[in-house]
């Protein structure tokens, strides 16, 4: 298991003297400190405490700190990416946790959170664990988890924030006219107002799943493979009266819904099959099919008026995105000595 840590360098033997003077002094000051600090706290109850020292700060975005345990905990996050350099993962991660703290700094500007420090996410995850444990224990009903952890609440945060950031921005910033929103529905409708195409396809079928059945169906692609048509062992089929194990199907508008509900493994196959093309196989209805697509056609486009809301949402989509890629070009992002002292060791 590949864990991330920061770098700790050997002290030198020789200097035993001077380290025990170094400690002391060490502790004196730190009394100093934490005896200031609760002075601090105690006269300011109600505001939210955001003292991080410059030994914990990896990087910071428009003057933001990102935390070491902030960065540390997505790094780990990425320990599936062994394909990759360290350092490029590191660099990942790091343009990660830039994205998602200008996200925060918005959120904070328009008045949607009150902190984006990640010590006070901290606080809060607590707090938020011993609610629901609480009302557990009341036997209170509670929504999601029992408890979160820092990966989950982090998330379902962050997708609140940005849900209530889209919300905001579409109310008071984007232009949300009836005429922008038209113009954009011309630009990008085929993208998201296709209807179906009209398709026709032939199937070869075993209808179970046994392994006796898994051969016979493997047989007849290696026969294709082979160089034999589709439609010559289709055929075949027909001709031995087996309607059950060779058919034609169509898929358009008015069946879509149908075969995304009750076949959906054939119709994310088909729907993307090119005239000719022979897709693998495919699990379907409790049996095995071989599809090739016959004929495939064109049906328009839904009408701006059938699609009006999805319309909308994907034009705020869009439009959010263009925002917030600005507001990152334009940050000042700063790393620090200890983003290069995080590296990689095995245990």
């Amino acid at each position: 298991m590949k864990v991330y840590r920061v770098m700790n360098h050997k002290r030198n033997p020789h200097s035993r003297q001077s380290n025990r003077i170094v400690v002391i002094m060490f502790i004196l000051i730190c009394a100093i400190i934490s005896w200031k600090g609760g002075i601090s706290r105690s006269t300011n109850s109600n505001q939210i405490v955001h003292s991080t020292a410059d030994t914990d700060v990896v990087a910071t975005v428009n003057g933001e700190p990102i935390q070491k345990r902030e960065f540390v905990a997505l790094l780990n996050q990425h320990h599936g990416d062994t394909n990759l350099p360290f350092v490029t993962v590191k660099e990942k991660v790091l343009q990660e946790l830039i994205h998602r703290k200008v996200t925060q700094l918005e959120g904070k500007k328009r008045g949607i959170i009150r902190s984006i420090s990640y010590s006070d996410f901290l606080v809060d995850l607590d707090q938020e664990n011993k609610r629901r444990m609480e009302a557990i224990a009341n036997k209170q009903a509670i929504y999601g988890p029992g408890q979160y952890t820092e990966q989950t609440y982090y998330s379902e945060q962050s997708n609140k924030l940005i849900h209530a950031l889209k919300d905001d921005l579409a109310k008071h910033d984007f232009d949300m006219s009836e005429d922008k929103l038209r113009a954009w529905y011309e630009v990008n409708k085929e993208e998201i107002a296709s209807k179906q195409d009209n398709l026709k396809f032939k199937e070869i079928i075993e209808p179970t799943n046994d392994r006796e059945a898994l051969a016979r169906m493997q047989l007849v692609k290696t026969r294709i493979q082979n160089g034999e048509s589709f439609d010559q062992i289709y055929d075949e089929r027909r001709g031995d009266n087996r309607s059950s194990s060779a058919r034609e199907e169509i898929l358009d508008e008015t069946n879509l819904r149908d075969f995304a509900k009750y076949r959906e493994a054939l119709y994310q196959v088909a729907k993307n099959l090119k005239v000719g093309e022979v897709s693998e196989i495919i699990a379907d209805r409790g049996g095995y099919v071989l599809i090739q697509c016959v004929e495939r056609k064109a049906s328009g486009y839904k009408a701006f008026e059938d699609v009006r809301s999805e319309i909308q949402l994907a034009y705020i989509d869009s439009q959010y995105d263009q925002y917030m890629s600005r507001l990152e070009q334009q940050a000042e992002v700063k790393a620090t000595e200890l983003y290069n002292q995080i590296t990689l060791q095995n245990g």
